[in-house]
């Protein structure tokens, strides 16, 4: 309790000093309730979205505590937290490009959205044994040698944890371009219904690995159908969304280019 309360207050702390910051430079303008009342829908199928998501990534840990115990429970997490790590890298590139992604522009939102796609994509394939060779290095390390099972689980999360990076755009664009939020919520649904169902009945026969194959596989289904969907809204075909073609090479030699700058 003591560990939570210190989070909790950080948090509000952290809130009331931005709000005074923002307050004193003229830059918080009175919320319009008016506004937030005729865009409540919208609002609160983002906070669902958000809900869901969450809980598709981590009903694997209620399965674990309830077939395998606490002990199983905490190695599977430390494998969940380190295999997220990957988000910041494409989560960073879709927020880098919200903006252009919001476009009105149904064609430039919808190139944007594939560039991003599939830079994360490629950003992430060496990110994630890297990721796997730092976790191999500290965790035994840092938690002791009991956290090193958590190892073989993050290799099974890793692959569908990377393609869900890369889908990150693709809820960006339903949401800020499309104006339907309710496609990411569908999808997260789906996806929590399968990581559950998966789950449960693999974790009697695989115990933690079927658990972390579940949710890898239901992170790449997601993603694999929001693509289908993005493909047909943006009237695109499903293999320019998921192939990389002309224009990431082109960006991947931009990015070498820019690195070589003083």
């Amino acid at each position: 309790p003591l560990v939570l309360g210190a989070w909790v207050v950080g948090k509000v702390l952290v809130g009331i000093a931005a709000l005074l910051v923002l307050g004193r430079g003229g830059r918080l303008a009175a919320p319009d309730f008016g506004a937030l009342r005729r865009e409540s829908r919208f609002i609160a199928t983002i906070g669902l979205t958000n809900l869901i998501g969450l809980l598709n990534y981590r009903v694997g840990l209620f399965v674990i505590e309830r077939t395998l115990g606490l002990s199983s429970t905490g190695i599977y997490s430390i494998a969940i937290v380190v295999a997220e790590l990957l988000w910041f890298v494409s989560g960073s590139l879709t927020q880098a490009v919200y903006g252009r992604i919001g476009t009105p522009d149904r064609a430039q939102a919808a190139a944007t959205t594939v560039r991003v796609v599939q830079l994360s994509v490629a950003a992430l394939l060496p990110a994630a044994p890297l990721l796997w060779l730092a976790a191999w290095l500290l965790v035994p390390w840092a938690l002791g040698p009991a956290y090193a099972a958590s190892l073989p689980l993050l290799a099974v999360l890793l692959p569908g944890v990377m393609l869900f990076g890369g889908g990150a755009a693709l809820s960006a664009y339903f949401t800020n371009h499309a104006g339907a939020p309710q496609v990411p919520a569908q999808v997260a649904a789906a996806s929590l219904l399968l990581n559950g169902s998966l789950s449960i009945a693999l974790a009697p026969l695989l115990g933690m690995a079927g658990v972390a194959l579940a949710a890898s596989l239901s992170y790449a289904g997601g993603v694999l159908w929001m693509a289908r969907r993005f493909a047909r809204h943006a009237g695109l075909p499903l293999r320019q969304v998921i192939w990389p073609g002309p224009q990431l090479m082109a960006d991947l030699r931009l990015l070498r280019t820019m690195g070589r700058r003083p």
